[in-house]
């Protein structure tokens, strides 16, 4: 069974509490059965996971945690001693280990209770009252400090209170004891302890009786201990690289993870590491050295990783249906990838991954006017009934949304849609012949023409075949070239546009292709140096 306590944020006490009797203590119980809570094996011990409190720093950390077990430890009146097994960088946390682990969480669960600083999870024999394990999760959303700031919340006085917890003491009704429910911002108050909490730990505890036996099986221990004579005995600390359960495992007293794996480690801040390692930050804060790392980076593309320190280009990605592979950077056009690969996009930009071609990218959407068979066929994704056809249309009224050159707005069951206007001519594609433009760059001629003070793609033609499309004429543009130009009538006879100087304004989109193709086909000549 799992007990869970709340230490909660109180910035000013709601109400002055009524004369408590002399002893206020209060002693955890099981559910269910009343029996109260203890250890019957010390010392007790725990660890700090290498999560420090935000904005305090790893090493402050370790020491406000440690300063407030020793304050326990300190009473005369009590047996109850602990023994500090060192920092973790594993998952931790209500793990039934028997280690009590000490953690500022990355993330806070709104289960715990927003305004919580703390919570402790005891596991316990409801029939014996024996405390098995009690974890301590942090709330990393507050702002935490260790040198008592007026506007944050003291590590010290939170954890010392929270192993109290872990002792088996309840809250206190006094506001000046450290197992008091709230605390506030720049209080460090609960760092010592009050006669209440002396009270409670020495019922709990009291150095007048004789001291239960730390041990009677190995299972009483730690993973990395046996028990021997009634104590839990640890094995010789291991040396860098070797396999760990915990710091108190290792000679640097730091066990680290990596992928399921963990190994004695050290911190290699500014210094090389053993055997040529690769020293890695922390999450937690600081440098460690990874044992072994000196040889990764060897794996090659499509070979199974870790992590992007495994692979020779330091890229490990998650492929669906085949785990983490090694990868590399590629463009995805032309793609680059070796055969048996191809380049898939990704946040981080093309990657290689196993596999043939890609699949064909989706067809472009139909523009408006254009036939369709499905709403997702089009731009507007509206896909409607036009005299019998199925063509895009989209949403439209007369004053703010009108339609485009060739559409009309017309009504449409409770709704007014652009349909193509049969009585005018639909303007060019973009880019095609006779279509608007500013530089030949708009154009799929690189020819963009100019007449009449019009801008206009144009291409050049054969006076014999005359142009690709109707509605435009092949004319002169000089150095025994023609191109094409709208063909524009007066109404009267057939006769050309003229312009403001009298000649024909097909005449200055002449001038201006002369000037393009004179560009397009000028050789190059050696510049003096």
């Amino acid at each position: 069974m799992t007990s869970v306590r709340l230490l909660i944020r109180m910035i000013i006490a709601a109400a002055v509490l009524s004369a408590a009797p002399a002893s206020a203590y209060k002693v955890e119980i099981a559910q269910g059965t009343g029996t109260e809570l203890r250890w019957t094996s010390l010392p007790m011990k725990f660890n700090i996971h290498q999560m420090a409190a935000p904005g305090v720093g790893a090493s402050a950390t370790y020491d406000a945690v440690r300063a407030a077990y020793q304050t326990w430890t300190n009473v005369s009146c009590s047996y109850y001693a602990s023994k500090d097994m060192g920092v973790v960088n594993m998952p931790t946390g209500d793990e039934n280990d028997s280690v009590n682990t000490n953690v500022w969480r990355s993330s806070w669960p709104s289960s715990y209770g927003q305004n919580a600083l703390g919570i402790t999870h005891t596991i316990y024999d409801p029939y014996s009252g024996k405390i098995l394990d009690a974890d301590t999760h942090y709330n990393p959303n507050y702002t935490w400090a260790v040198n008592g700031s007026p506007s944050a919340i003291d590590v010290q006085s939170v954890a010392t209170h929270e192993i109290g917890h872990q002792l088996g003491l309840d809250h206190s009704q006094y506001q000046d004891a450290t197992m008091f429910y709230a605390t506030g911002a720049g209080d460090t108050s609960q760092r010592s302890l009050h006669s209440d909490d002396i009270a409670g730990i020495c019922y709990l505890y009291p150095s007048g009786s004789s001291p239960p036996p730390e041990c009677t099986v190995a299972q009483d221990c730690a993973p990395s201990e046996t028990c021997q004579n009634g104590k839990c005995v640890t094995a010789a600390a291991k040396g860098y690289g070797s396999p760990c359960n915990s710091g108190n495992d290792c000679q640097s007293n730091l066990c680290l993870q990596y992928g399921t794996n963990t190994f004695c480690s050290q911190m290699c801040d500014g210094n090389p590491c053993p055997n040529g390692d690769k020293c890695l930050p922390l999450q937690g804060g600081g440098s460690a050295c990874l044992p072994g790392s000196a040889a990764m980076g060897t794996k090659l593309l499509g070979q199974p990783c870790q992590s992007d320190l495994d692979c020779k280009s330091e890229i490990c990605v998650s492929v669906p249906g085949s785990g983490y592979l090694c990868s590399q950077k590629c463009t995805l056009s032309p793609d680059n990838c070796p055969s048996g690969f191809y380049c898939a996009n990704s946040t981080a930009g093309g990657l290689c991954i196993p596999g043939g071609e890609p699949p064909p990218p989706p067809p472009p959407k139909k523009k408006l006017g254009e036939a369709c068979t499905a709403p997702s066929d089009c731009e507007s994704n509206i896909c409607a009934s036009v005299s019998g056809s199925l063509v895009c249309v989209r949403w439209c009224n007369d004053t703010d949304n009108p339609c485009p050159q060739g559409f009309i707005c017309v009504p449409a069951s409770t709704k007014m849609a652009c349909i193509r206007d049969s009585s005018q001519p639909l303007p060019p594609t973009k880019g095609k012949l006779g279509a608007d433009c500013t530089d030949s760059a708009d154009c799929d001629s690189k020819i963009c023409g100019d007449a009449g003070g019009r801008r206009f793609c144009t291409e050049l033609c054969d006076p014999n075949a005359g142009c690709s499309v109707a509605g435009f004429d092949c004319v002169p543009a000089g150095a025994d070239k023609y191109a094409c130009t709208p063909a524009v009538v007066d109404g009267g006879g057939g006769g050309c546009s003229i312009g403001p100087d009298g000649r024909s304004a097909r005449w200055l989109l002449l001038l201006f292709l002369l000037f393009l193709l004179g560009d397009r086909l000028r050789p190059a000549r050696r510049r003096n140096r």
